[in-house]
């Protein structure tokens, strides 16, 4: 925490914030993030290009925290098991939130893969060109919700772009047929984004750029690849599990403020 967090937590403080503290600290000096207090609670507001991200440190169930109406707002509120945390979602609620999607982490160890060969047709490889990325986030973007599916802004292209953070599944007259946000840390790969335009859906196209992500990671040392999915996305479970995606008791409810 930073050292304005530290100094008004009390025992059986429950909290959201998984960020790190020094993230905390930088967001706050750079002004995209805000802090508010109301009693022994504290809030963390971080700007996000189409919502607030709501963070909380609550130490009184009793004392609700104020919202302005002029924005939307996101709260993730992550817990394991089936143990789902009643106190803090109603707490949201007499915030004016409501629920909006259940999200669980999905593993995959790489000695547990199902073997696989491609037989979308598609060429796998990196996103090359900053027009190829352009056309990926726009995919990503008009295929997840906007306020809690990690909106891309076109800033966030030339990074994509040099950090070879985007495959993209090209089809035999050169158009792109899908596209993977991805990343490594550590050693464990994340999949990001995964999505496929609607009419290349039902080809295996989603799924060679996902065997795909797992084997260029795992060339480069990585043996463990993690996501989050969507429960009721009853596709992309099932493709995560046939690919040898296990759960593993740690989810997320994500709920939402709609401005008024």
């Amino acid at each position: 925490m930073t050292n304005q967090i530290e100094g008004s937590k009390q025992n059986g403080e429950v909290t959201n914030c998984y960020l790190h503290p020094l993230e905390v600290e930088k967001l706050l000096q750079s002004g995209n993030m805000h802090r508010y207090q109301s009693g022994s609670n504290i809030i963390l507001l971080q700007d996000k290009a189409t919502c607030c991200r709501f963070y909380y440190f609550i130490n009184d169930f009793d004392s609700i925290i104020e919202l302005a109406d002029d924005k939307d707002y996101l709260c993730e509120v992550i817990y394991r098991g089936e143990k789902v945390p009643e106190l803090e979602l109603e707490y949201l609620r007499r915030m004016g939130f409501e629920n909006n999607a259940v999200r669980s982490i999905y593993q995959l160890m790489y000695k547990e893969a199902t073997p696989y060969a491609m037989r979308s047709g598609c060429a796998i490889r990196f996103a090359n060109r900053i027009e190829e990325v352009k056309e990926a986030c726009l995919l990503f973007n008009a295929t997840f919700d906007n306020i809690s599916g990690d909106y891309i802004t076109p800033d966030e292209y030339m990074d994509l772009l040099s950090g070879k953070a985007i495959t993209v599944a090209i089809d035999e007259n050169g158009r792109m047929a899908g596209a993977y946000q991805h990343d490594c840390m550590k050693n464990v790969a994340w999949g990001r984004h995964l999505a496929v335009k609607g009419e290349y859906r039902g080809r295996s196209v989603g799924k060679d750029l996902l065997y795909d992500f797992v084997e260029r990671y795992h060339a480069q040392g990585a043996n463990r690849f993690m996501l989050w999915c969507t429960i009721d996305n009853v596709a992309a479970v099932k493709m995560y599990e046939t690919t040898g995606f296990k759960t593993i008791g740690r989810n997320c409810i994500s709920m939402i403020r709609k401005k008024k």
